[in-house]
C-alpha cells in the first residue's frame, strides 16, 4: 500500500508541477477578482442556471456573470444579507441563497422574496427534484437535548417548520440519513429504520461504524455520497470509507495529509467525484478494489466550491483570490516552462522529432525543452531563424551566427536554409551558398562581406540545384552557381509583395508567406493558390510544414493549418479560444500531432488529436435581459415572455441583451433586426439598443450572439411588442371622422344649396319683381299710347265738326276703356275680354278711317274663350300695327285685317293678317317719320311677352311674316300662339 502512495505522490508532485506552470497564464485561466470589476475576492459558491449564466456568492453580494459582464444583487435590491455562504438553484432557475439572517430568494425577473430566519447558524441547505428546499440549522444552545438542529422545508415558497418522532421519542441526534438525497451524517454509528413525514423519507444506510473517524470538532464534515448503483462513499475530516456493492470497504486516510474541510463541495461527474480538500480540488475515481484514486484539478490551498459547467470548462470559487474558470481543453495542454524558459518569451521553435526541441527566446537565448542545453551569448541579439539538422542548432540574429554554442559569423543574419551539405543564408548584402560542414562566410579584406548573390534578401529556400528568395520587392529563383535572379510574379497587379518565408511541401509545392498577402501556393513557378481571406491574418509570422505535409502559419490572431484534401485544401483556424494562452503567435513547431505554439503569453503543448474531439463549435446562447418602454418621465420594464402591448406614446424601447460563451473571453458580437422595418441583420458589439418614435404597428426584436470564432446562436431571442395606432388613426375614428367630414360637406352643401336656393329664390324674386314692374311699366305704356292715339281720332272727330262721330266715337272709347281698365290690375285676362277689347278698338278704328278699310273677326266655336288666359293687351298692338301702318297707308280699295282664333293639339293660334303695304314699306315709311313720330307698340309688346316667359307666367309665342300673292308683298301676317295650361 505504501508503494503505490509513493508512486502517486509522485505522480501528483509532477501534476503539481504542471498545474501550478499552468494556472500562472492570465488568458487561459480566467480569473475574476475586484481589479476586473468583481464585488469581492471572497467567493464562497458557483453555480449555472439552466441558462448557462454562472453565479457566485460573496461576502459582498450575489454576482450573475454571462462572460462579459456582472449582475451584482445586495440587500438594496432586497437580500436578507450580502454574506451568503451557500447557493441552490431549482428548476425554474430560482437562486435560493443562505445567510446566518435568513433564506434569500431570486427569481428570474430579478424580484427577490426573504424566507424566514436562520438564526446565525448553518449546517445542510439541499434541494430535491421536486424543487423543495431542506436545511438544517443547527443550535448550539441545544446540544443538551435529543436534537441540536431545526428541520425546515420550503415548499411553494412556504417556509415548513419540520418535526421529527420515532416511537413516541425525539428525532436521534447521531445517525446517517438520506431524505431525498439529502444526506448529513450526525456522527454516530447506529442503524436508521425509515421514518416518513408527508412525503418526505429518512433511509437506513447501514451500520457504517464510526468509532475510526476522528470526528472530534469536525463532525459537521462528514458527508455521505452515492456515486453510482455500486459504490457509495462516507467522506470525514481525514479518512473516507467506500460502500461498494453493499459492502463496507475498510476505512482509507487520504494520501499527502489532505483534509476535507467544507461541506456540500461533492460533484458528480461521469462516475467521479470532484472533491474540495484543504489544498485543492480533486477528482476521485473508485477503482474495482473499492479504492479511490484521487487526481489534482487545482492545487489552491483557498478552494471554496467546485463547479463543471455545461460546455466542460471548470469554476472554482476561492477565499481572498476570487474566482476562476479553467476552459476545458485547458486542463488536456500544458504550459511549459523550465529552469531556462521560465522568465522569457519564445519566439522561435523547431526541433527533428518529440526528443530534440529547441527554443529561442526574446531574450537573446536558446535552449531546449528538457531544460538540459541552454546557449546564450552577450553579443548575440534579435533571432531571425532557428534551424535543427542532424542534432545540431542553427539560429542566427541581427549580429551573430551560431552552430550549436559556436560563434560562425558575426554578420547580421536574417533568414537561412540547409539542403543536404549545403546551407544557405540571406543576409541584408546578398546569399551566401556555404557547405554545411564549415559554413563560414568569407569577408575581403577589408572586411567587406562577399555573396554569391548581391542584394537585400529576408527569406531562402534551398533546394538541388535551384534556390528561391524573397524581399521587399517579392519573388525570385536562381542557381546558386550563377550570379543571376528571375522574378516569379505573385500578383497579375505587379504589385510588389514582401516576402518573409518560403518552404517546400512534400508534393513539391513551394509555399511563400508574405507581410500583408497571406500565403502563395506555386508549382512550376507559377501560382495555383492563394490563402488570404481563409486565413485569420494576411500579415505572417512564421510558417512550417509538419511531417504530415500540414502547413501551419502564426499570425498575430492565432493558428492556421492548411491540409491537402481529396478536392481542395482545408483550413483550419485555432485562437485563444481553443486554448492558446493567447491570440500572438510568434512560432510553432508540430511533430505527429502535438503541436507546439509560441505565443506572446508562453509556450504551450497542445495534443491536436484530443483537441480535436472537444466540440467548439457550440452556438452561444442569447437572451433578452432586459426592456423597457419609455412611458411619459419614466421608464417601465417590460416582460420579456409576453407579447407587448404599447400605446402610440410609448413608442420609444430599449433591449439589453446578452451572449453566453465562457471561451470567448468577452470577445462576444451581436446581431439585430427589428422586423418589419429593419429586414437585414445589423451587426454591432453593443448590447443594447434604443428604437425611438417607432410608428404603430406589430414588431418583432431579434438577436443572435456571435462567439469569438464567428459561431452564430442558434436560434434568436425574440421579443414581439404591438404598438397602438393613436386614436387618431384607429378605425373607428376614421370612420368617425369620415361620417363627420361627409356630415359637414353633406351640411355645407345642403346650407349652400339652401343659401344658393334663397339667393336664387331672391334673385328670382328680385327679377320677378323687375319683371313684373318692368312687365306694369309696360303694360303701363301701352295704356298711354291706346289713349293718345284714341284721343287724336277724337279730336279729329271734333275738328271736323263731325260731332255723331265723335259722341259715338267716344261711347265706344268710353266701353274700352272701362274694359281695358277693369282688367288692368291683372297680369292675365280672359281671351273673350281680350277678343272684346279688339273688337272695341277695330270699331273705333273703322270708324276713323271708315274708308280706308274693312276688317274681320273670326273665332272657333270649340274655344272656351272664357279659360283660355292670355296677357292683357296681347293682340291690341298688332291690330294698331296692321291698321295703322299697313292697312291706312294702303292706297287699295280693298284693304281687309283678318282677326283669327283657332284651335291646334295644345294651344290656340290668333292671326292677325292684313292685305297692305307690308313690313319693308312700312319701315321705309317709318325712317321718314322717325323725327316726327316714333311707334313703341310693336317693341312694347315683344319686350312684355319676354318678361313673361322669363317668369314663366305662360308659354306665348309669336311669328310675324308676310304675305305673299303672284310673288309679291301683299300684306303681313302675325300668329300668336298660346299654350293651354296642363
Amino acid at each position: 500500500m505504501s508503494k503505490v502512495f509513493y508512486l502517486i505522490f509522485f505522480l501528483l508532485i509532477f501534476t503539481k508541477v504542471n498545474f501550478s506552470n499552468l494556472h500562472g497564464q492570465s488568458i487561459q485561466i480566467k480569473t475574476l477578482n475586484v481589479k476586473n470589476g468583481f464585488p469581492s475576492n471572497d467567493v464562497y459558491c458557483v453555480k449555472q442556471d439552466s441558462k448557462g449564466f454562472i453565479w457566485g456568492t460573496t461576502n459582498k453580494g450575489v454576482v450573475r456573470y454571462d462572460g462579459k459582464k456582472y449582475k451584482l444583487f445586495t440587500v438594496n435590491d432586497g437580500l436578507a444579507s450580502n454574506d451568503n455562504f451557500s447557493m441552490l438553484i431549482d428548476s425554474k432557475d430560482n437562486i435560493w441563497l443562505y445567510s446566518f439572517k435568513a433564506i434569500s430568494k431570486i427569481e428570474p425577473s430579478g424580484y427577490i422574496k426573504r424566507f424566514g430566519n436562520t438564526k446565525n447558524y448553518f449546517h445542510n441547505f439541499v434541494i430535491d427534484k421536486h424543487d423543495r428546499i431542506y436545511c438544517q440549522v443547527f443550535d448550539k444552545q441545544r446540544l443538551d437535548e435529543n436534537s441540536a438542529f431545526f428541520h425546515f422545508m420550503l415548499k411553494n415558497d412556504s417556509l415548513i417548520n419540520l418535526q421529527y418522532t420515532r416511537h413516541g421519542t425525539t428525532f436521534f441526534k447521531r445517525g446517517i440519513y438520506t431524505m431525498a438525497k439529502f444526506n448529513f451524517i450526525t456522527g454516530e454509528n447506529q442503524w436508521i429504520e425509515e421514518l416518513d413525514y408527508s412525503d418526505l423519507t429518512f433511509k437506513k444506510v447501514n451500520n457504517v461504524g464510526f468509532e475510526n473517524f476522528a470526528l472530534k470538532g469536525a463532525n459537521l464534515q462528514i458527508e455521505y455520497h452515492e456515486i453510482n448503483d455500486e459504490f457509495a462513499i462516507i467522506f470525514g475530516l481525514r479518512s473516507y470509507k467506500v460502500i461498494y456493492k453493499n459492502q463496507i470497504t475498510l476505512q482509507y486516510d487520504y494520501p499527502f495529509g489532505l483534509k476535507k474541510i467544507t461541506k456540500q463541495n461533492l460533484i458528480n461527474t461521469h462516475n467521479e467525484v470532484l472533491i474540495t480538500f484543504n489544498e485543492g480540488v480533486y477528482r476521485c475515481t473508485p477503482n474495482e478494489l473499492g479504492q479511490l484514486q484521487f487526481t489534482p484539478i487545482v492545487m489552491k490551498e483557498n478552494v471554496s466550491n467546485i463547479l463543471p459547467d455545461k460546455d466542460g470548462n471548470f469554476w472554482y470559487s476561492t477565499i481572498g483570490e476570487g474566482l476562476f474558470m479553467i476552459p476545458n481543453f485547458v486542463i488536456k495542454n500544458s504550459i511549459i516552462k523550465n529552469k531556462n524558459l521560465h522568465k522569457e518569451i519564445v519566439t522561435k521553435i523547431d526541433g527533428d522529432g518529440v526528443n530534440n526541441i529547441f527554443c529561442g527566446t526574446s531574450n537573446n537565448g536558446v535552449g531546449n525543452l528538457d531544460g538540459n542545453l541552454y546557449y546564450k551569448s552577450e553579443i548575440f541579439q534579435g533571432i531571425n531563424a532557428l534551424k535543427i539538422n542532424k542534432k545540431s542548432v542553427y539560429f542566427c540574429g541581427n549580429n551573430a551566427f551560431y552552430k550549436d554554442n559556436r560563434l560562425i559569423n558575426p554578420q547580421p543574419i536574417k533568414a537561412l536554409s540547409i539542403f543536404r551539405d549545403s546551407i544557405a543564408i540571406a543576409t541584408t548584402f546578398g546569399i551566401n551558398f556555404l557547405p554545411i560542414a564549415n559554413p563560414k562566410i568569407p569577408v575581403s579584406p577589408s572586411s567587406s562581406q562577399i555573396t554569391d548573390i548581391r542584394g537585400r534578401f529576408y527569406s531562402v529556400l534551398l533546394l538541388s540545384n535551384l534556390f528561391y528568395s524573397g524581399n521587399q520587392q517579392g519573388l525570385f529563383w536562381g542557381r546558386p552557381k550563377k550570379d543571376e535572379l528571375f522574378p516569379i510574379c505573385l500578383e497579375d497587379s505587379d504589385e510588389s509583395v514582401s516576402v518573409n518565408g518560403i518552404l517546400e511541401a512534400a508534393d513539391k509545392n513551394i509555399w511563400v508567406s508574405t507581410e500583408g498577402k497571406g500565403v502563395y501556393v506555386l508549382k512550376d513557378k507559377k501560382v495555383i493558390r492563394h490563402f488570404e481571406k481563409e486565413l485569420l491574418d494576411g500579415n505572417i509570422h512564421s510558417m512550417k510544414i509538419d511531417e504530415q505535409d500540414q502547413v501551419w502559419i502564426s499570425t498575430r490572431k492565432g493558428i492556421n493549418k492548411i491540409e491537402k484534401g481529396p478536392r481542395d485544401y482545408k483550413v483550419k483556424k485555432y485562437t485563444s479560444y481553443h486554448g492558446l494562452p493567447s491570440d500572438y503567435v510568434y512560432d510553432t513547431y508540430c511533430y505527429q500531432d502535438i503541436l507546439y505554439a509560441a505565443t506572446d503569453e508562453g509556450l504551450v503543448k497542445i495534443d491536436m488529436n484530443e483537441l480535436d474531439k472537444l466540440n467548439f463549435g457550440m452556438p452561444p446562447p442569447v437572451y433578452i435581459m432586459n426592456a423597457t418602454v419609455q412611458s411619459k418621465s419614466t421608464l417601465l420594464k417590460l416582460n420579456t415572455d409576453t407579447i407587448g402591448e404599447f400605446s402610440s406614446q410609448q413608442n420609444t424601447i430599449s433591449f439589453e441583451y446578452t451572449g453566453i460563451s465562457y471561451k470567448s473571453n468577452g470577445n462576444i458580437s451581436f446581431e439585430y433586426r427589428l422586423l418589419p422595418t429593419i429586414n437585414k441583420w445589423v451587426a454591432t458589439t453593443n448590447d443594447n439598443i434604443t428604437f425611438n418614435n417607432l410608428s404603430a404597428g406589430d414588431y418583432s426584436f431579434e438577436v443572435v450572439a456571435i462567439n469569438a470564432i464567428g459561431i452564430r446562436s442558434a436560434k434568436p431571442a425574440v421579443y414581439r411588442f404591438r404598438i397602438e395606432k393613436h386614436f387618431t388613426a384607429t378605425i373607428w375614428f376614421i370612420t368617425l371622422c369620415i361620417g363627420l367630414i361627409i356630415g359637414l360637406i353633406g351640411w355645407a352643401i345642403y346650407k349652400y344649396l339652401k343659401y344658393e336656393k334663397l339667393k336664387l329664390g331672391e334673385k328670382s324674386q328680385n327679377e320677378k319683381v323687375i319683371a313684373e314692374l318692368t312687365l306694369k311699366s309696360l303694360q303701363a305704356q301701352l295704356n298711354p299710347h291706346f289713349i293718345f292715339n284714341s284721343l287724336n281720332a277724337i279730336q279729329q272727330f271734333i275738328n271736323v265738326e263731325n260731332r255723331k262721330e265723335a259722341n259715338e266715337y267716344l261711347a265706344r272709347f268710353a266701353r274700352l276703356m272701362r274694359l281695358y281698365l277693369g282688367g288692368s290690375e291683372n297680369q292675365f285676362i280672359s281671351l273673350e275680354q281680350e277678343m272684346e277689347v279688339i273688337k272695341l278698338y277695330c270699331q273705333l278704328e273703322h270708324l276713323r278711317f271708315s274708308d280706308r278699310f274693312r276688317y274681320e273677326i273670326n273665332m272657333d266655336d270649340s274655344i272656351d274663350l272664357k279659360n283660355v288666359e292670355v296677357p292683357a293687351m296681347l293682340l291690341q298692338p298688332h291690330v294698331e300695327n296692321a291698321i295703322r301702318h299697313g292697312l291706312i297707308p294702303c292706297d287699295s280699295d280693298n284693304n281687309l285685317l283678318q282677326i283669327n282664333i283657332y284651335s291646334v293639339n295644345d294651344g290656340v293660334i290668333c292671326a292677325i293678317k292684313d292685305n297692305g303695304i307690308g313690313r319693308s314699306q312700312s319701315f321705309i315709311n317709318k325712317q321718314g317719320k322717325e323725327n316726327r313720330h316714333k311707334s313703341l307698340g310693336n317693341k312694347i309688346s315683344k319686350e312684355r311677352l319676354d318678361a313673361i316667359r322669363s317668369l314663366h307666367l305662360a308659354y306665348i309665342t309669336e311669328e310675324i311674316s308676310d304675305v305673299i300673292v303672284d310673288g309679291e308683298i301683299r300684306g303681313t301676317c302675325v300668329e300668336i300662339y298660346i299654350r293651354k295650361k296642363d
